[in-house]
């Protein structure tokens, strides 16, 4: 199942994130893909959704990625996730250029970020702490500052160009 940015709005002016039944219904499916863009208007509320419901399947054999998606209007990152525990998969947009101190630190769900060719600096601690993950290309990379991969415990390597 797939559920996009503009699923989740209908659910929330429906208030279908109170009724327990959507982990019911939820628990049906193998695998669940939730799209979210960061500082979107139900961004925060839909992280607080998306975490109860994952705790109600605890145990249970559904899968649930959430993927947010950060847009290209932003040129630095500067606002942290907060110790997010339910982000998968981050995806930065084109026009980013720098990601900031803290920004992803201890996320520890987050299993990839894609970062794109725009991006040349990465902050202090900027992935301290992020116990799952496991891929991410520091295709452009010119600058990071110290314990950005502090305790990163399942990044096997990591590559960056020459400069």
């Amino acid at each position: 199942m797939i559920i996009d940015q503009k699923t989740l709005k209908k659910f929330y002016k429906k208030n279908v994130f109170q009724h327990n039944s959507l982990s019911t219904i939820l628990s049906k499916f193998q695998e669940i893909y939730i799209g979210l863009e960061f500082n979107s208007d139900i961004y925060e509320s839909a992280i607080e959704s998306i975490q109860k419901i994952k705790n109600e399947l605890k145990g249970k054999e559904t899968i649930i990625t959430v993927v947010v998606t950060i847009s290209d209007r932003y040129k630095i990152i500067e606002k942290e996730f907060g110790s997010n525990s339910v982000v998968n998969v981050v995806t930065i947009k084109g026009k980013v250029q720098s990601i900031g101190n803290l920004v992803f630190a201890d996320c520890k769900a987050l299993k990839s970020v894609s970062i794109p060719i725009s991006v040349t600096s990465i902050g202090e601690s900027a992935f301290e702490n992020c116990k799952s993950l496991t891929n991410i290309p520091l295709i452009s990379i010119t600058e990071i500052k110290k314990r950005t991969f502090y305790q990163c415990e399942s990044l096997p390597s990591i590559s960056m160009p020459e400069i």
